[in-house]
Protein backbone atom coordinates (compact mmCIF):
# COMPACT_ATOMS: atom_id res chain seq x y z
CA UNK A 1 0.00 0.00 0.00
CA UNK A 2 1.51 3.31 -1.07
CA UNK A 3 1.22 6.68 0.60
CA UNK A 4 -1.75 7.77 -1.57
CA UNK A 5 -3.68 4.64 -0.66
CA UNK A 6 -2.83 5.10 3.02
CA UNK A 7 -4.06 8.71 3.05
CA UNK A 8 -7.19 7.83 1.11
CA UNK A 9 -7.86 4.90 3.49
CA UNK A 10 -7.68 7.23 6.45
CA UNK A 11 -10.26 9.51 4.91
CA UNK A 12 -12.78 6.79 4.03
CA UNK A 13 -12.76 3.13 5.09
CA UNK A 14 -14.38 2.15 1.79
CA UNK A 15 -11.89 3.99 -0.41
CA UNK A 16 -9.17 1.34 -0.01
CA UNK A 17 -11.58 -1.38 -1.08
CA UNK A 18 -12.49 0.56 -4.20
CA UNK A 19 -8.84 1.14 -5.09
CA UNK A 20 -7.42 -2.32 -4.34
CA UNK A 21 -10.32 -4.44 -5.54
CA UNK A 22 -9.86 -6.35 -8.80
CA UNK A 23 -11.64 -5.03 -11.80
CA UNK A 24 -14.57 -6.97 -13.16
CA UNK A 25 -14.72 -8.04 -16.75
CA UNK A 26 -18.30 -6.87 -17.07
CA UNK A 27 -19.66 -3.60 -15.71
CA UNK A 28 -21.38 -3.85 -12.34
CA UNK A 29 -25.08 -4.61 -12.45
CA UNK A 30 -27.35 -1.67 -11.78
CA UNK A 31 -29.64 -1.68 -8.84
CA UNK A 32 -33.28 -2.31 -9.46
CA UNK A 33 -35.41 0.73 -9.46
CA UNK A 34 -37.87 0.57 -6.64
CA UNK A 35 -39.14 4.07 -7.37
CA UNK A 36 -41.30 4.62 -10.45
CA UNK A 37 -40.06 8.15 -11.06
CA UNK A 38 -37.23 7.05 -13.36
CA UNK A 39 -39.48 4.83 -15.44
CA UNK A 40 -42.00 7.64 -15.66
CA UNK A 41 -39.27 9.94 -16.89
CA UNK A 42 -38.20 7.41 -19.51
CA UNK A 43 -41.73 7.27 -20.84
CA UNK A 44 -41.65 10.95 -21.67
CA UNK A 45 -41.33 11.99 -25.28
CA UNK A 46 -38.09 13.92 -24.75
CA UNK A 47 -34.90 11.80 -24.87
CA UNK A 48 -32.89 11.62 -21.66
CA UNK A 49 -29.16 11.46 -21.06
CA UNK A 50 -27.83 8.74 -18.79
CA UNK A 51 -24.40 8.56 -17.18
CA UNK A 52 -22.61 5.17 -17.17
CA UNK A 53 -19.45 4.56 -15.21
CA UNK A 54 -16.92 2.52 -17.19
CA UNK A 55 -13.75 1.06 -15.75
CA UNK A 56 -10.42 1.63 -17.54
CA UNK A 57 -9.50 -0.67 -20.42
CA UNK A 58 -6.29 -1.90 -18.72
CA UNK A 59 -7.52 -4.72 -16.49
CA UNK A 60 -4.14 -5.26 -14.79
CA UNK A 61 -3.95 -1.69 -13.56
CA UNK A 62 -4.78 -2.08 -9.89
CA UNK A 63 -3.63 1.37 -8.92
CA UNK A 64 -6.09 4.12 -8.16
CA UNK A 65 -7.09 4.97 -11.74
CA UNK A 66 -10.11 7.19 -12.03
CA UNK A 67 -13.20 5.65 -13.62
CA UNK A 68 -14.30 7.05 -16.98
CA UNK A 69 -17.74 8.52 -17.35
CA UNK A 70 -19.61 7.99 -20.61
CA UNK A 71 -22.88 9.62 -21.49
CA UNK A 72 -25.35 8.65 -24.19
CA UNK A 73 -28.88 9.55 -25.11
CA UNK A 74 -31.55 7.12 -24.07
CA UNK A 75 -34.41 6.96 -26.54
CA UNK A 76 -37.27 4.83 -25.27
CA UNK A 77 -38.67 2.37 -27.74
CA UNK A 78 -42.17 3.59 -26.94
CA UNK A 79 -41.51 6.90 -28.74
CA UNK A 80 -42.90 6.86 -32.25
CA UNK A 81 -43.22 9.61 -34.77
CA UNK A 82 -46.73 10.92 -34.87
CA UNK A 83 -48.23 10.82 -38.36
CA UNK A 84 -51.10 13.06 -39.37
CA UNK A 85 -54.38 11.25 -39.48
CA UNK A 86 -56.97 11.82 -42.16
CA UNK A 87 -59.64 13.47 -40.09
CA UNK A 88 -62.76 14.98 -41.52
CA UNK A 89 -63.49 18.64 -40.68
CA UNK A 90 -65.89 19.19 -37.86
CA UNK A 91 -69.04 21.09 -38.71
CA UNK A 92 -69.04 23.92 -36.20
CA UNK A 93 -72.12 25.63 -37.62
CA UNK A 94 -74.41 23.09 -36.02
CA UNK A 95 -73.13 23.94 -32.57
CA UNK A 96 -73.46 27.64 -33.28
CA UNK A 97 -77.01 27.21 -34.50
CA UNK A 98 -77.92 25.14 -31.48
CA UNK A 99 -76.50 27.68 -29.07
CA UNK A 100 -78.16 30.55 -30.93
CA UNK A 101 -81.51 28.77 -30.86
CA UNK A 102 -81.07 27.98 -27.22
CA UNK A 103 -80.18 31.57 -26.26
CA UNK A 104 -82.67 33.25 -28.64
CA UNK A 105 -85.35 34.84 -26.48
CA UNK A 106 -88.55 36.72 -27.26
CA UNK A 107 -86.93 40.01 -26.29
CA UNK A 108 -84.10 39.42 -28.75
CA UNK A 109 -86.63 38.54 -31.45
CA UNK A 110 -88.44 41.83 -30.81
CA UNK A 111 -85.15 43.73 -31.03
CA UNK A 112 -84.32 41.99 -34.31
CA UNK A 113 -87.68 42.90 -35.82
CA UNK A 114 -87.22 46.53 -34.74
CA UNK A 115 -83.77 46.60 -36.29
CA UNK A 116 -85.12 45.17 -39.55
CA UNK A 117 -87.90 47.80 -39.62
CA UNK A 118 -85.38 50.57 -39.03
CA UNK A 119 -83.20 49.21 -41.83
CA UNK A 120 -86.18 49.17 -44.21
CA UNK A 121 -87.11 52.72 -43.21
CA UNK A 122 -83.55 53.89 -43.76
CA UNK A 123 -83.50 52.24 -47.18
CA UNK A 124 -86.73 54.01 -48.17
CA UNK A 125 -85.38 57.34 -46.88
CA UNK A 126 -82.22 56.86 -48.92
CA UNK A 127 -84.31 56.20 -52.03
CA UNK A 128 -86.30 59.39 -51.41
CA UNK A 129 -83.08 61.34 -50.95
CA UNK A 130 -81.77 59.99 -54.24
CA UNK A 131 -84.97 61.13 -55.97
CA UNK A 132 -84.71 64.59 -54.39
CA UNK A 133 -81.07 64.86 -55.41
CA UNK A 134 -81.95 63.96 -59.02
CA UNK A 135 -84.75 66.55 -59.03
CA UNK A 136 -82.45 69.22 -57.62
CA UNK A 137 -79.85 68.46 -60.27
CA UNK A 138 -82.53 68.73 -62.97
CA UNK A 139 -83.79 72.01 -61.54
CA UNK A 140 -80.25 73.32 -61.33
CA UNK A 141 -79.63 72.46 -64.97
CA UNK A 142 -82.96 74.05 -65.90
CA UNK A 143 -82.10 77.15 -63.88
CA UNK A 144 -78.81 77.36 -65.73
CA UNK A 145 -80.65 77.18 -69.04
CA UNK A 146 -83.12 79.84 -67.85
CA UNK A 147 -80.26 82.05 -66.73
CA UNK A 148 -78.57 81.72 -70.10
CA UNK A 149 -81.87 82.55 -71.84
CA UNK A 150 -82.33 85.60 -69.62
CA UNK A 151 -78.82 86.75 -70.42
CA UNK A 152 -79.56 86.43 -74.12
CA UNK A 153 -82.77 88.45 -73.67
CA UNK A 154 -80.89 91.15 -71.79
CA UNK A 155 -78.31 91.36 -74.55
CA UNK A 156 -81.11 91.59 -77.12
CA UNK A 157 -82.82 94.34 -75.13
CA UNK A 158 -79.57 96.23 -74.80
CA UNK A 159 -79.02 95.97 -78.51
CA UNK A 160 -82.58 97.11 -79.21
CA UNK A 161 -82.20 99.95 -76.75
CA UNK A 162 -79.12 101.15 -78.46
CA UNK A 163 -80.92 100.86 -81.79
CA UNK A 164 -83.96 102.73 -80.49
CA UNK A 165 -81.72 105.44 -79.13
CA UNK A 166 -80.05 105.74 -82.50
CA UNK A 167 -83.44 105.91 -84.22
CA UNK A 168 -84.57 108.58 -81.79
CA UNK A 169 -81.43 110.56 -82.41
CA UNK A 170 -81.98 110.35 -86.18
CA UNK A 171 -85.59 111.45 -85.78
CA UNK A 172 -84.56 114.39 -83.65
CA UNK A 173 -82.03 115.49 -86.23
CA UNK A 174 -84.59 115.11 -88.99
CA UNK A 175 -87.17 117.14 -87.10
CA UNK A 176 -84.60 119.82 -86.38
CA UNK A 177 -83.60 120.05 -90.01
CA UNK A 178 -87.26 120.12 -91.04
CA UNK A 179 -87.95 123.02 -88.71
CA UNK A 180 -84.99 124.91 -90.09
CA UNK A 181 -86.08 124.28 -93.67
CA UNK A 182 -89.63 125.35 -92.89
CA UNK A 183 -88.34 128.60 -91.40
CA UNK A 184 -86.22 129.30 -94.44
CA UNK A 185 -89.10 128.61 -96.83
CA UNK A 186 -91.46 130.82 -94.89
CA UNK A 187 -88.98 133.72 -94.90
CA UNK A 188 -88.45 133.40 -98.62
CA UNK A 189 -92.16 133.28 -99.22
CA UNK A 190 -92.56 136.46 -97.20
CA UNK A 191 -89.84 138.20 -99.18
CA UNK A 192 -91.43 137.21 -102.50
CA UNK A 193 -94.84 138.41 -101.40
CA UNK A 194 -93.46 141.78 -100.27
CA UNK A 195 -91.55 142.32 -103.49
CA UNK A 196 -94.56 141.61 -105.62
Amino acid sequence: MNVFQQVFADVSPHASDLLTKETHKSPPARMKNTDNTLTDQKKKLTPQTRLVFQEPANQNNKKGASMKVRSFVDRPSSIKESKPKNTQPVDVKLNCENTSKRKYTAEEALIDTQIRKQKDELASVLKELEKIRAEVENQFSESKEIEEHNNEMMRFIQNNKSKSERIKEINDNFNKQKVELDAKWSSKIDQISKSS
